[in-house]
């Protein structure tokens, strides 16, 4: 076996039980570059290539092996050594906690005390310290536009900001359509206050009464509802004191009150007027 084949088989026995991370392609690249590596000539010395000697091949071998090796890790980066730290869990924000939007409480009626308009045609509750009134007479479409109190059952507040409420039922005059009705009962209003005190009928919230579908508007200082029932208008309004605008409260109590009310059209009382009703 001659110098070459012995220093071959060195060189691969070092490369291979050297490093055990040497890659086998890196390996036979640097065999083959031992191999055929040339001695570099200088420039006024004509080419020649002498054979080199083992030692001279062997430091060879190792500066290509450390040319090679700083190449591949600036290819492939740091081969792990032993076993490779596992990498830490990415730490993922804690979301912030959603609160939750507080919702209104609902007025709860159960303890409101029970009555029955005998005028009106229809039953419901209303707050127990309140002061109850009921009409004494059958209202025309004119006595609801004038608002003339023997006409309506009146609830009064004793203090706070409401004023009352009040409930009336009338008969529509003969051959009147709703429409034509409601828009003589808004003309006055209008008239005396704008049409923002008593918006026309297509901006009404629609609402149940005693199961029967009415809509609910909003005027100046009061917040009403309208509903036609076997040929009567029902009209139930709660106010505030004069010059005191509407509020969101002022819709919600409309609601709990209109959330009482059962209708009975056929009961409505229309004989003459009779003395006040008892508180």
């Amino acid at each position: 076996m001659n110098d070459d084949r012995a220093f071959e088989r060195a060189t691969r026995d070092w490369l291979e039980t050297g490093s055990d991370t040497t890659p086998p392609a890196t390996v036979e690249a640097v065999l083959l570059a031992v191999r055929t590596t040339p001695q570099e000539r200088d420039l006024r010395i004509p080419w020649r290539t002498p054979r080199m000697s083992s030692q001279m091949r062997l430091a060879a071998a190792i500066a290509i092996m450390a040319v090679v090796g700083f190449g591949g890790l600036r290819l492939f980066g740091t081969p792990p050594i032993g076993n490779a730290p596992t990498p830490s869990p990415t730490a993922r924000p804690t979301p912030s906690p959603t609160l939750p939007v507080p919702q209104p409480t609902p007025i709860n009626t159960a303890k409101w005390t029970a009555f029955t308009s005998a005028r009106g045609g229809y039953s419901a509750k209303y707050p127990s310290d309140w002061t109850l009134t009921l009409a004494t007479a059958p209202a025309s479409l004119a006595d609801i536009s004038s608002a003339a109190g023997a006409f309506f059952d009146h609830m009064k507040a004793p203090s706070g900001p409401f004023d009352e409420l009040m409930g009336v039922s009338t008969k529509l005059p003969a051959g009147m359509s709703q429409a034509s009705w409601i828009a003589a009962y808004r003309q006055p209003v209008v008239d005396q206050f704008g049409a923002g005190c008593f918006p026309p009928p297509d901006q009404w919230k629609p609402v149940t009464v005693g199961g029967h579908s009415g809509g609910l508007y909003v005027g100046c200082n009061y917040v009403e509802s309208t509903t036609f029932v076997d040929g009567r208008a029902y009209v139930f309004t709660i106010t505030q004191p004069f010059g005191a605008a509407a509020t969101a409260s002022t819709e919600e109590l409309l609601r709990a009150f209109l959330s009482t009310v059962t209708i009975d059209a056929a009961a409505a009382n229309e004989s003459p007027a009779t003395s006040p009703g008892p508180t």
